[in-house]
Protein backbone atom coordinates (compact mmCIF):
# COMPACT_ATOMS: atom_id res chain seq x y z
CA UNK A 1 0.00 0.00 0.00
CA UNK A 2 0.83 3.81 -0.35
CA UNK A 3 0.67 5.86 2.89
CA UNK A 4 0.84 3.60 5.84
CA UNK A 5 -0.05 0.90 3.98
CA UNK A 6 1.37 0.63 0.99
CA UNK A 7 3.86 2.79 -0.32
CA UNK A 8 3.90 5.21 -2.94
CA UNK A 9 6.63 4.35 -6.19
CA UNK A 10 9.49 5.68 -6.00
CA UNK A 11 10.22 8.78 -8.24
CA UNK A 12 13.38 6.92 -9.37
CA UNK A 13 15.57 6.70 -11.89
CA UNK A 14 14.96 3.30 -12.18
CA UNK A 15 11.29 3.70 -12.56
CA UNK A 16 12.23 6.22 -15.42
CA UNK A 17 14.10 3.73 -17.15
CA UNK A 18 10.89 1.44 -17.14
CA UNK A 19 8.59 4.06 -18.26
CA UNK A 20 10.68 5.07 -21.27
CA UNK A 21 11.14 1.68 -22.35
CA UNK A 22 7.39 0.84 -21.54
CA UNK A 23 6.02 3.93 -22.82
CA UNK A 24 6.02 2.56 -26.09
CA UNK A 25 4.69 -0.90 -25.87
CA UNK A 26 3.00 -0.32 -22.35
CA UNK A 27 -1.14 0.61 -21.41
CA UNK A 28 -1.19 -0.38 -18.36
CA UNK A 29 -4.31 0.86 -15.96
CA UNK A 30 -2.47 3.89 -15.06
CA UNK A 31 -1.27 2.08 -11.33
CA UNK A 32 2.23 3.57 -11.67
CA UNK A 33 1.15 6.82 -12.57
CA UNK A 34 -0.94 7.28 -9.68
CA UNK A 35 1.36 5.80 -7.46
CA UNK A 36 4.00 8.36 -8.62
CA UNK A 37 1.97 11.72 -8.59
CA UNK A 38 0.36 10.58 -5.53
CA UNK A 39 3.26 11.36 -2.96
CA UNK A 40 7.51 11.65 -3.06
CA UNK A 41 9.13 9.06 -1.66
CA UNK A 42 10.52 9.82 1.68
CA UNK A 43 13.76 11.95 1.24
CA UNK A 44 12.87 12.71 -2.07
CA UNK A 45 11.63 16.50 -2.91
CA UNK A 46 8.13 16.58 -3.82
CA UNK A 47 8.31 19.87 -5.39
CA UNK A 48 6.30 22.44 -3.11
CA UNK A 49 3.68 25.01 -4.36
CA UNK A 50 1.67 28.21 -2.31
CA UNK A 51 -2.03 26.28 -3.57
CA UNK A 52 -1.38 22.72 -2.50
CA UNK A 53 -3.53 22.13 0.10
CA UNK A 54 -3.89 18.63 -1.01
CA UNK A 55 -6.13 17.46 2.16
CA UNK A 56 -9.06 19.58 0.62
CA UNK A 57 -11.04 19.03 -1.99
CA UNK A 58 -11.61 21.97 -4.40
CA UNK A 59 -8.67 23.00 -5.79
CA UNK A 60 -7.93 26.51 -5.65
CA UNK A 61 -4.87 29.25 -6.14
CA UNK A 62 -3.52 31.46 -3.58
CA UNK A 63 -1.50 34.28 -4.04
CA UNK A 64 1.90 35.67 -2.90
CA UNK A 65 1.67 36.26 0.74
CA UNK A 66 2.65 39.91 0.83
CA UNK A 67 3.47 40.46 5.03
CA UNK A 68 6.82 40.07 5.99
CA UNK A 69 7.41 36.76 8.13
CA UNK A 70 7.73 36.12 11.48
CA UNK A 71 8.54 33.50 13.36
CA UNK A 72 7.12 31.96 17.14
CA UNK A 73 9.66 32.09 20.32
CA UNK A 74 11.37 29.14 20.54
CA UNK A 75 11.68 27.32 23.94
CA UNK A 76 14.30 25.96 25.16
CA UNK A 77 14.11 22.59 28.21
CA UNK A 78 16.03 19.73 28.21
CA UNK A 79 14.71 16.63 26.52
CA UNK A 80 12.85 14.04 28.97
CA UNK A 81 11.30 11.90 26.77
CA UNK A 82 10.47 8.08 26.30
CA UNK A 83 9.85 5.75 24.09
CA UNK A 84 5.74 4.76 24.18
CA UNK A 85 4.48 1.98 26.21
CA UNK A 86 2.40 -0.77 24.40
CA UNK A 87 -0.86 -0.91 24.79
CA UNK A 88 -2.20 -3.93 26.72
CA UNK A 89 -3.30 -6.93 25.20
CA UNK A 90 -7.61 -6.76 24.81
CA UNK A 91 -8.27 -10.24 25.82
CA UNK A 92 -10.51 -12.43 23.01
CA UNK A 93 -14.06 -11.82 23.94
CA UNK A 94 -16.41 -13.92 24.97
CA UNK A 95 -18.81 -14.01 21.59
CA UNK A 96 -20.42 -17.33 19.98
CA UNK A 97 -18.24 -19.24 17.18
CA UNK A 98 -15.46 -17.26 17.00
CA UNK A 99 -12.89 -18.15 15.24
CA UNK A 100 -9.12 -19.19 16.06
CA UNK A 101 -6.67 -16.76 14.66
CA UNK A 102 -5.38 -17.16 11.42
CA UNK A 103 -2.13 -17.63 10.38
CA UNK A 104 -2.10 -14.65 7.54
CA UNK A 105 -5.42 -12.36 8.77
CA UNK A 106 -4.70 -12.35 12.75
CA UNK A 107 -6.89 -12.36 15.02
CA UNK A 108 -10.74 -12.17 14.28
CA UNK A 109 -12.43 -8.65 14.21
CA UNK A 110 -15.03 -8.52 16.20
CA UNK A 111 -17.01 -5.12 16.47
CA UNK A 112 -19.93 -4.31 18.70
CA UNK A 113 -20.25 -8.32 19.74
CA UNK A 114 -20.40 -9.17 15.66
CA UNK A 115 -17.95 -11.37 14.37
CA UNK A 116 -16.42 -10.05 10.68
CA UNK A 117 -16.19 -12.97 8.52
CA UNK A 118 -12.13 -13.52 7.60
CA UNK A 119 -13.48 -13.94 4.37
CA UNK A 120 -15.23 -10.21 4.76
CA UNK A 121 -11.37 -9.00 5.24
CA UNK A 122 -9.72 -10.69 2.34
CA UNK A 123 -12.32 -9.15 0.34
CA UNK A 124 -11.05 -5.53 1.38
CA UNK A 125 -7.18 -6.33 1.22
CA UNK A 126 -8.10 -6.98 -2.30
CA UNK A 127 -10.20 -4.27 -2.57
CA UNK A 128 -7.40 -1.81 -1.26
CA UNK A 129 -4.14 -0.65 -2.64
CA UNK A 130 -2.66 -4.27 -2.62
CA UNK A 131 -5.16 -5.45 -4.73
CA UNK A 132 -6.05 -2.49 -7.04
CA UNK A 133 -2.65 -3.14 -9.81
CA UNK A 134 -3.78 -6.85 -9.90
CA UNK A 135 -7.69 -6.07 -10.45
CA UNK A 136 -6.38 -3.41 -13.30
CA UNK A 137 -4.43 -5.83 -14.64
CA UNK A 138 -7.72 -8.39 -14.94
CA UNK A 139 -9.69 -5.60 -16.28
CA UNK A 140 -6.76 -4.66 -19.13
CA UNK A 141 -6.81 -8.71 -19.67
CA UNK A 142 -10.78 -8.52 -20.38
CA UNK A 143 -10.09 -5.69 -22.74
CA UNK A 144 -7.78 -7.52 -24.59
CA UNK A 145 -9.30 -10.64 -24.96
CA UNK A 146 -12.39 -8.66 -26.17
CA UNK A 147 -10.45 -7.13 -29.06
CA UNK A 148 -8.04 -10.21 -30.02
CA UNK A 149 -12.29 -12.08 -30.21
CA UNK A 150 -13.11 -9.00 -32.75
CA UNK A 151 -10.08 -9.79 -34.51
CA UNK A 152 -10.40 -12.88 -35.11
CA UNK A 153 -14.00 -13.15 -36.25
CA UNK A 154 -12.99 -10.57 -38.85
CA UNK A 155 -10.65 -12.87 -40.18
CA UNK A 156 -7.44 -11.90 -37.84
CA UNK A 157 -4.83 -14.85 -37.44
CA UNK A 158 -2.21 -13.33 -36.74
CA UNK A 159 -0.57 -10.27 -34.80
CA UNK A 160 -2.66 -10.66 -31.80
CA UNK A 161 -0.29 -11.11 -29.10
CA UNK A 162 3.24 -10.29 -28.54
CA UNK A 163 6.15 -13.00 -29.07
CA UNK A 164 7.97 -14.11 -26.52
CA UNK A 165 11.21 -12.70 -27.68
CA UNK A 166 9.79 -9.29 -27.84
CA UNK A 167 8.82 -9.36 -24.00
CA UNK A 168 12.74 -11.00 -23.79
CA UNK A 169 15.12 -7.92 -26.14
CA UNK A 170 12.19 -5.34 -23.67
CA UNK A 171 13.88 -6.69 -20.90
CA UNK A 172 17.18 -6.77 -22.09
CA UNK A 173 16.94 -3.16 -23.11
CA UNK A 174 15.46 -2.38 -19.23
CA UNK A 175 18.62 -4.05 -17.63
CA UNK A 176 21.47 -2.51 -20.17
CA UNK A 177 19.64 0.76 -19.48
CA UNK A 178 19.93 0.27 -15.70
CA UNK A 179 23.25 -1.19 -15.91
CA UNK A 180 24.15 2.45 -18.01
CA UNK A 181 22.52 4.45 -15.23
CA UNK A 182 23.93 2.56 -12.30
CA UNK A 183 27.31 1.24 -13.00
CA UNK A 184 28.38 0.34 -9.42
CA UNK A 185 25.32 -1.98 -9.36
CA UNK A 186 23.53 0.23 -6.83
CA UNK A 187 20.38 -0.23 -9.20
CA UNK A 188 19.42 -3.56 -10.93
CA UNK A 189 17.01 -5.50 -12.33
CA UNK A 190 15.36 -6.50 -9.20
CA UNK A 191 14.72 -2.61 -8.00
CA UNK A 192 12.89 -2.98 -11.62
CA UNK A 193 10.67 -5.48 -10.88
CA UNK A 194 10.01 -4.44 -7.68
CA UNK A 195 8.56 -1.17 -8.82
CA UNK A 196 6.01 -3.41 -10.94
CA UNK A 197 4.87 -4.70 -7.51
CA UNK A 198 2.81 -7.68 -9.32
CA UNK A 199 2.78 -11.26 -8.76
CA UNK A 200 4.26 -12.14 -11.99
CA UNK A 201 5.99 -9.00 -13.32
CA UNK A 202 6.36 -10.52 -16.56
CA UNK A 203 2.86 -11.16 -17.16
CA UNK A 204 2.42 -7.26 -16.28
CA UNK A 205 4.59 -6.29 -18.88
CA UNK A 206 2.73 -8.97 -21.61
CA UNK A 207 -0.32 -7.40 -20.83
CA UNK A 208 0.94 -3.75 -21.26
CA UNK A 209 2.43 -4.78 -24.71
CA UNK A 210 -0.42 -6.82 -26.23
CA UNK A 211 -2.85 -4.02 -25.12
CA UNK A 212 -0.65 -1.57 -27.51
CA UNK A 213 -0.03 -3.96 -29.83
CA UNK A 214 -3.68 -4.61 -30.66
CA UNK A 215 -5.16 -0.69 -29.20
CA UNK A 216 -2.19 1.42 -30.97
CA UNK A 217 -0.81 -0.65 -33.64
CA UNK A 218 2.14 1.16 -35.85
CA UNK A 219 -0.69 0.57 -38.81
CA UNK A 220 -2.81 3.78 -38.39
CA UNK A 221 -5.44 1.54 -40.61
CA UNK A 222 -5.36 -0.70 -38.55
CA UNK A 223 -6.74 1.20 -35.33
CA UNK A 224 -9.73 -0.39 -34.03
CA UNK A 225 -13.37 1.49 -33.39
CA UNK A 226 -12.84 1.97 -30.10
CA UNK A 227 -9.15 3.30 -30.42
CA UNK A 228 -10.40 5.86 -33.24
CA UNK A 229 -13.72 6.77 -30.64
CA UNK A 230 -11.16 7.82 -27.84
CA UNK A 231 -8.90 9.99 -30.04
CA UNK A 232 -11.57 11.90 -31.90
CA UNK A 233 -13.04 12.77 -28.39
CA UNK A 234 -9.59 14.46 -27.86
CA UNK A 235 -10.31 18.37 -29.08
CA UNK A 236 -6.91 17.83 -31.15
CA UNK A 237 -8.28 14.44 -32.07
CA UNK A 238 -8.40 14.59 -36.17
CA UNK A 239 -4.78 16.06 -36.17
CA UNK A 240 -3.21 13.14 -33.32
CA UNK A 241 -4.89 10.84 -36.02
CA UNK A 242 -3.00 12.76 -38.85
CA UNK A 243 0.05 12.27 -37.10
CA UNK A 244 0.05 8.68 -36.75
CA UNK A 245 -0.85 8.78 -40.20
CA UNK A 246 1.75 10.90 -41.51
CA UNK A 247 4.53 9.25 -39.25
CA UNK A 248 3.37 5.78 -40.62
CA UNK A 249 5.33 4.43 -43.89
CA UNK A 250 4.23 0.84 -44.91
CA UNK A 251 7.24 0.25 -47.23
CA UNK A 252 9.81 0.97 -44.11
CA UNK A 253 7.53 -0.84 -41.37
CA UNK A 254 7.75 0.06 -37.83
CA UNK A 255 10.53 2.61 -37.24
CA UNK A 256 12.39 3.65 -33.68
CA UNK A 257 10.72 6.08 -31.92
CA UNK A 258 12.73 8.65 -29.43
CA UNK A 259 11.91 9.24 -25.68
CA UNK A 260 9.24 12.11 -26.79
CA UNK A 261 7.04 9.69 -29.01
CA UNK A 262 7.03 7.07 -26.45
CA UNK A 263 5.57 9.18 -24.18
CA UNK A 264 2.76 10.32 -26.39
CA UNK A 265 2.53 6.95 -27.49
CA UNK A 266 1.79 6.38 -23.47
CA UNK A 267 -0.86 9.23 -23.29
CA UNK A 268 -2.89 7.84 -25.92
CA UNK A 269 -3.02 4.57 -25.05
CA UNK A 270 -4.08 6.08 -21.35
CA UNK A 271 -7.04 7.45 -23.18
CA UNK A 272 -7.71 4.85 -24.97
CA UNK A 273 -7.94 2.80 -21.75
CA UNK A 274 -10.23 5.19 -19.78
CA UNK A 275 -12.34 5.68 -23.04
CA UNK A 276 -12.80 1.50 -22.58
CA UNK A 277 -13.65 2.34 -18.97
CA UNK A 278 -16.27 4.53 -19.79
CA UNK A 279 -17.65 2.73 -22.34
CA UNK A 280 -17.80 -1.00 -20.51
CA UNK A 281 -20.16 -2.62 -18.38
CA UNK A 282 -18.47 -2.30 -14.71
CA UNK A 283 -20.24 -3.50 -11.83
CA UNK A 284 -18.77 -3.90 -8.45
CA UNK A 285 -19.79 -6.26 -5.93
CA UNK A 286 -22.41 -7.71 -8.22
CA UNK A 287 -22.11 -11.12 -6.40
CA UNK A 288 -21.10 -12.86 -3.47
CA UNK A 289 -17.07 -13.80 -4.34
CA UNK A 290 -16.95 -11.20 -7.18
CA UNK A 291 -15.45 -8.00 -7.01
CA UNK A 292 -16.01 -6.27 -10.01
CA UNK A 293 -18.01 -7.74 -13.40
CA UNK A 294 -16.72 -6.59 -16.42
CA UNK A 295 -18.91 -6.79 -19.23
CA UNK A 296 -20.16 -10.00 -18.13
CA UNK A 297 -16.67 -11.21 -17.27
CA UNK A 298 -15.90 -11.64 -13.30
CA UNK A 299 -12.98 -10.79 -11.53
CA UNK A 300 -13.38 -12.89 -8.31
CA UNK A 301 -11.49 -12.32 -4.59
CA UNK A 302 -10.67 -15.91 -5.10
CA UNK A 303 -8.29 -14.63 -8.31
CA UNK A 304 -6.93 -11.55 -6.97
CA UNK A 305 -6.04 -12.92 -3.27
CA UNK A 306 -4.12 -15.73 -5.06
CA UNK A 307 -2.11 -13.57 -6.47
CA UNK A 308 -1.29 -10.79 -3.96
CA UNK A 309 -0.80 -13.48 -1.13
CA UNK A 310 3.16 -13.63 -1.10
CA UNK A 311 2.99 -9.85 -0.31
CA UNK A 312 0.10 -9.23 2.15
CA UNK A 313 1.51 -8.05 5.31
CA UNK A 314 -0.12 -7.39 8.74
CA UNK A 315 0.36 -3.75 7.39
CA UNK A 316 -2.39 -5.09 4.78
CA UNK A 317 -4.23 -6.52 7.31
CA UNK A 318 -4.42 -3.99 9.56
CA UNK A 319 -5.48 -1.54 7.06
CA UNK A 320 -8.17 -3.54 6.16
CA UNK A 321 -9.63 -3.93 9.35
CA UNK A 322 -9.22 -0.43 10.15
CA UNK A 323 -11.12 0.21 7.23
CA UNK A 324 -14.06 -2.00 7.92
CA UNK A 325 -14.15 -0.82 11.88
CA UNK A 326 -14.44 3.12 11.14
CA UNK A 327 -16.77 2.76 8.37
CA UNK A 328 -18.68 -0.16 10.55
CA UNK A 329 -18.87 2.38 13.94
CA UNK A 330 -19.70 5.76 11.87
CA UNK A 331 -22.00 4.20 9.26
CA UNK A 332 -24.00 2.85 12.37
CA UNK A 333 -23.32 6.56 14.38
CA UNK A 334 -24.85 8.19 11.74
CA UNK A 335 -27.68 5.90 11.10
CA UNK A 336 -28.81 5.94 15.06
CA UNK A 337 -28.36 9.73 14.97
CA UNK A 338 -30.74 10.19 11.90
CA UNK A 339 -28.07 12.09 10.00
CA UNK A 340 -27.15 8.98 7.14
CA UNK A 341 -27.70 9.45 4.00
CA UNK A 342 -29.94 7.31 1.60
CA UNK A 343 -28.53 6.34 -1.58
CA UNK A 344 -30.32 8.82 -3.62
CA UNK A 345 -29.12 11.40 -1.50
CA UNK A 346 -25.65 10.45 -1.22
CA UNK A 347 -25.49 10.01 -5.22
CA UNK A 348 -26.98 14.15 -5.54
CA UNK A 349 -24.04 14.82 -2.64
CA UNK A 350 -21.63 13.05 -4.50
CA UNK A 351 -22.28 14.54 -8.13
CA UNK A 352 -22.72 18.33 -6.74
CA UNK A 353 -19.27 17.71 -5.17
CA UNK A 354 -17.70 16.40 -8.09
CA UNK A 355 -19.12 17.19 -11.44
CA UNK A 356 -18.16 21.22 -11.58
CA UNK A 357 -15.04 19.80 -12.24
CA UNK A 358 -15.40 16.43 -13.77
CA UNK A 359 -13.56 17.42 -17.42
CA UNK A 360 -11.10 19.45 -15.38
CA UNK A 361 -7.31 18.20 -14.59
CA UNK A 362 -8.43 18.61 -11.34
CA UNK A 363 -11.57 16.19 -11.14
CA UNK A 364 -12.31 14.98 -7.90
CA UNK A 365 -11.15 11.34 -8.88
CA UNK A 366 -8.19 12.50 -10.03
CA UNK A 367 -7.83 14.09 -6.60
CA UNK A 368 -8.57 11.35 -4.64
CA UNK A 369 -6.81 8.84 -6.37
CA UNK A 370 -3.20 10.95 -7.14
CA UNK A 371 -2.97 12.92 -3.97
CA UNK A 372 -5.57 11.94 -1.00
CA UNK A 373 -4.15 8.22 -2.27
CA UNK A 374 -7.70 6.29 -2.12
CA UNK A 375 -7.09 2.96 -3.38
CA UNK A 376 -10.03 3.31 -5.32
CA UNK A 377 -12.92 5.67 -6.61
CA UNK A 378 -15.35 3.30 -5.13
CA UNK A 379 -13.84 3.59 -1.81
CA UNK A 380 -13.93 7.02 -1.45
CA UNK A 381 -17.62 7.15 -2.75
CA UNK A 382 -18.01 5.28 0.19
CA UNK A 383 -15.89 8.02 2.19
CA UNK A 384 -17.54 10.64 0.81
CA UNK A 385 -20.98 8.96 1.75
CA UNK A 386 -19.51 9.23 5.38
CA UNK A 387 -18.41 13.11 5.37
CA UNK A 388 -21.76 14.30 3.77
CA UNK A 389 -23.59 12.47 6.50
CA UNK A 390 -21.63 13.70 9.23
CA UNK A 391 -22.02 17.58 8.00
CA UNK A 392 -25.74 16.60 8.47
CA UNK A 393 -24.96 15.78 11.72
CA UNK A 394 -22.19 18.17 12.82
CA UNK A 395 -22.56 21.47 10.83
CA UNK A 396 -20.34 23.95 12.31
CA UNK A 397 -21.82 27.45 12.73
CA UNK A 398 -19.73 30.74 11.56
CA UNK A 399 -17.63 31.03 14.97
CA UNK A 400 -17.19 27.42 15.13
CA UNK A 401 -15.32 28.09 11.95
CA UNK A 402 -13.50 30.91 12.59
CA UNK A 403 -11.48 29.66 15.39
CA UNK A 404 -10.99 26.55 13.56
CA UNK A 405 -9.40 28.70 10.39
CA UNK A 406 -7.36 30.62 13.13
CA UNK A 407 -6.45 27.10 14.70
CA UNK A 408 -5.43 25.21 11.79
CA UNK A 409 -6.61 25.88 8.13
CA UNK A 410 -5.58 29.45 7.49
CA UNK A 411 -1.86 27.86 8.59
CA UNK A 412 -2.00 26.10 5.71
CA UNK A 413 -3.74 28.62 3.39
CA UNK A 414 -1.14 30.82 4.70
CA UNK A 415 1.84 29.25 3.69
CA UNK A 416 3.21 28.74 7.38
CA UNK A 417 7.07 27.26 7.20
CA UNK A 418 9.34 25.09 9.24
CA UNK A 419 12.56 23.91 9.47
CA UNK A 420 12.67 20.29 11.63
CA UNK A 421 14.63 17.72 11.48
CA UNK A 422 13.28 13.96 11.60
CA UNK A 423 14.57 10.77 12.80
CA UNK A 424 12.86 8.18 11.23
CA UNK A 425 13.70 4.01 11.87
CA UNK A 426 12.07 2.87 9.13
CA UNK A 427 10.39 -0.55 8.99
CA UNK A 428 9.75 -0.82 5.34
CA UNK A 429 12.05 -1.81 3.02
CA UNK A 430 12.39 1.51 0.47
CA UNK A 431 15.05 0.17 -2.03
CA UNK A 432 12.75 -3.02 -3.14
CA UNK A 433 9.50 -1.46 -2.12
CA UNK A 434 8.19 -3.99 0.68
CA UNK A 435 7.89 -4.49 4.58
CA UNK A 436 10.61 -6.87 5.94
CA UNK A 437 9.47 -9.29 8.45
CA UNK A 438 9.91 -8.12 11.74
CA UNK A 439 10.53 -4.85 10.26
CA UNK A 440 8.50 -3.08 12.88
CA UNK A 441 9.91 -5.03 15.96
CA UNK A 442 13.28 -3.82 14.95
CA UNK A 443 12.82 -0.18 14.16
CA UNK A 444 10.96 0.09 17.73
CA UNK A 445 14.36 -1.60 18.91
CA UNK A 446 16.60 0.69 16.89
CA UNK A 447 14.17 4.46 18.06
CA UNK A 448 14.42 2.97 21.60
CA UNK A 449 18.42 3.13 21.58
CA UNK A 450 17.89 6.83 19.94
CA UNK A 451 16.07 7.50 22.96
CA UNK A 452 18.39 6.08 25.66
CA UNK A 453 21.39 7.48 23.61
CA UNK A 454 19.83 11.60 23.92
CA UNK A 455 18.12 10.90 27.66
CA UNK A 456 20.46 8.87 29.22
CA UNK A 457 23.97 9.92 27.71
CA UNK A 458 22.75 13.52 26.51
CA UNK A 459 24.20 12.71 23.15
CA UNK A 460 23.97 15.55 20.62
CA UNK A 461 20.95 15.72 18.23
CA UNK A 462 22.91 16.06 15.34
CA UNK A 463 25.26 13.35 16.01
CA UNK A 464 21.83 10.80 16.46
CA UNK A 465 20.18 12.42 13.07
CA UNK A 466 23.38 11.23 11.07
CA UNK A 467 23.41 7.53 12.45
CA UNK A 468 20.29 6.98 12.61
CA UNK A 469 17.68 8.83 10.25
CA UNK A 470 16.80 6.37 7.43
CA UNK A 471 15.26 8.27 4.61
CA UNK A 472 15.92 6.89 1.33
CA UNK A 473 17.88 8.54 -0.79
CA UNK A 474 18.15 6.83 -4.46
CA UNK A 475 21.38 6.50 -5.91
CA UNK A 476 22.11 9.09 -8.76
CA UNK A 477 21.86 7.87 -12.24
CA UNK A 478 25.00 8.64 -14.59
CA UNK A 479 23.06 10.81 -16.49
CA UNK A 480 21.56 13.31 -14.69
CA UNK A 481 22.42 15.95 -15.97
CA UNK A 482 22.03 18.43 -13.26
CA UNK A 483 23.51 18.78 -9.47
CA UNK A 484 21.61 17.18 -7.10
CA UNK A 485 19.79 20.40 -5.36
CA UNK A 486 21.31 21.33 -2.47
CA UNK A 487 18.40 22.48 -0.67
CA UNK A 488 16.89 19.04 -1.28
CA UNK A 489 16.15 17.11 2.79
CA UNK A 490 19.24 14.74 3.77
CA UNK A 491 18.76 12.42 6.51
CA UNK A 492 15.26 13.92 7.16
CA UNK A 493 16.55 17.90 7.74
CA UNK A 494 13.51 19.57 5.85
CA UNK A 495 13.75 23.68 5.99
CA UNK A 496 11.18 26.03 4.77
CA UNK A 497 8.51 23.29 4.22
CA UNK A 498 4.73 24.10 4.12
CA UNK A 499 2.68 21.55 5.76
CA UNK A 500 1.48 19.37 2.79
CA UNK A 501 4.83 19.22 1.17
CA UNK A 502 6.05 17.52 4.22
CA UNK A 503 3.29 15.14 4.15
CA UNK A 504 4.33 14.23 0.94
CA UNK A 505 7.87 13.77 2.06
CA UNK A 506 6.57 11.50 5.19
CA UNK A 507 4.53 9.26 2.99
CA UNK A 508 0.87 10.75 4.62
CA UNK A 509 -2.38 11.11 3.01
CA UNK A 510 -6.01 12.24 3.58
CA UNK A 511 -6.37 7.74 3.31
CA UNK A 512 -3.82 6.63 5.48
CA UNK A 513 -4.68 9.38 8.06
CA UNK A 514 -8.19 8.52 8.10
CA UNK A 515 -7.23 4.97 8.86
CA UNK A 516 -4.58 5.09 11.45
CA UNK A 517 -5.78 8.58 12.90
CA UNK A 518 -2.13 9.90 13.45
CA UNK A 519 -0.12 12.47 11.47
CA UNK A 520 3.17 12.93 12.31
CA UNK A 521 3.27 16.49 10.30
CA UNK A 522 -0.15 18.13 11.70
CA UNK A 523 1.61 17.04 15.19
CA UNK A 524 4.58 19.23 13.96
CA UNK A 525 2.83 22.13 12.23
CA UNK A 526 -0.06 22.32 14.89
CA UNK A 527 0.95 21.29 18.26
CA UNK A 528 4.76 20.65 18.45
CA UNK A 529 6.79 23.37 20.50
CA UNK A 530 9.72 25.28 19.13
CA UNK A 531 12.44 24.15 19.56
CA UNK A 532 11.75 21.23 21.01
CA UNK A 533 12.08 17.55 20.25
CA UNK A 534 8.82 15.29 20.96
CA UNK A 535 7.47 14.47 23.41
CA UNK A 536 7.80 10.52 21.94
CA UNK A 537 8.35 9.12 19.11
CA UNK A 538 5.71 9.31 16.51
CA UNK A 539 4.20 5.71 14.56
CA UNK A 540 3.57 6.53 10.98
CA UNK A 541 3.56 5.49 7.51
CA UNK A 542 7.19 3.88 7.30
CA UNK A 543 8.25 3.71 10.76
CA UNK A 544 9.32 5.45 13.86
CA UNK A 545 9.39 9.11 13.47
CA UNK A 546 10.93 11.46 16.11
CA UNK A 547 11.10 14.94 15.30
CA UNK A 548 12.45 18.02 16.01
CA UNK A 549 10.86 21.03 15.70
CA UNK A 550 13.88 24.61 14.96
CA UNK A 551 11.72 27.24 13.75
CA UNK A 552 7.73 27.45 12.80
CA UNK A 553 6.59 30.32 10.89
CA UNK A 554 3.50 32.50 12.32
CA UNK A 555 0.14 32.77 9.61
CA UNK A 556 -0.17 36.07 7.81
CA UNK A 557 -3.34 38.43 8.95
CA UNK A 558 -4.69 37.91 5.89
CA UNK A 559 -5.13 35.50 3.13
CA UNK A 560 -5.29 36.25 -0.86
CA UNK A 561 -8.81 34.33 -1.64
CA UNK A 562 -11.87 35.40 -2.19
CA UNK A 563 -13.93 34.68 1.15
CA UNK A 564 -16.43 32.31 -0.30
CA UNK A 565 -13.84 29.90 -1.50
CA UNK A 566 -11.51 30.08 1.54
CA UNK A 567 -15.23 29.15 3.55
CA UNK A 568 -15.21 26.39 1.56
CA UNK A 569 -11.83 25.27 2.21
CA UNK A 570 -12.04 25.99 6.16
CA UNK A 571 -15.36 23.55 6.04
CA UNK A 572 -13.83 21.18 3.88
CA UNK A 573 -11.00 20.71 6.22
CA UNK A 574 -13.06 20.54 9.33
CA UNK A 575 -15.34 17.97 7.94
CA UNK A 576 -11.93 15.73 6.87
CA UNK A 577 -10.68 15.92 10.15
CA UNK A 578 -13.37 15.80 12.29
CA UNK A 579 -14.77 13.01 10.73
CA UNK A 580 -11.52 11.41 11.59
CA UNK A 581 -11.27 12.03 15.04
CA UNK A 582 -15.25 11.24 15.72
CA UNK A 583 -14.18 7.64 14.04
CA UNK A 584 -11.20 7.12 16.29
CA UNK A 585 -13.56 8.27 19.15
CA UNK A 586 -16.19 5.27 18.64
CA UNK A 587 -13.27 3.29 18.36
CA UNK A 588 -12.32 3.80 21.61
CA UNK A 589 -15.66 4.01 22.99
CA UNK A 590 -17.18 1.13 21.68
CA UNK A 591 -15.72 -2.96 21.70
CA UNK A 592 -13.36 -3.60 19.07
CA UNK A 593 -11.29 -6.66 18.97
CA UNK A 594 -8.81 -7.80 16.77
CA UNK A 595 -6.98 -4.41 15.36
CA UNK A 596 -3.79 -6.12 15.98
Amino acid sequence: MRSAHHPPLRSSSVALVAALALSGCGGGDGTAETAAASSAAPGQPAGETPADLSNLDMPFFTGPIDEPKEFEQAVEKPFSGAFPEAPAATPRPDVAGLPPADPILGEPLVVEGEVVPFERIKREICLGPLGQGEIADERTRIFIDEERQRRVQGGASEGLTVPETEIDEYLSTVEQGIQAEFPDGSVDMQDFYAELSSYDPRAKIRYQMDFALLFLPDDPAQFPPVTLEAILKNPAGQAILEHYKTSFDPEAGPRVKDAGEMQFDQTILQQILGHLMEVSTITADPAPGILYRVNGVDISVDTIWERILPRVTPVSVLSAKQWLVKTMLLEKALQDAGAWLSDEEAYIAYHAHSDPYKDSMFSVESIALKMKNFPSIERYKHYRRLMDSFKRLRNPGEAELTEYAKQRTNKVLGQVTCDVDIILCSAFDFRFNRWPENGWEDAATRMKEVVRLLVEEQRPWEEMVAKYSEFYEMPVAASQDRPVDPERPGKGQFRNVQRNALTQYLGETDYGIFLTGSCVTDSIFFEQEVGQIAPQPIRGPFGWYLPRLLQRSKPPTRIPMDEGTQRDLVLDDYLTTELARFADQLVREKEVYGLD
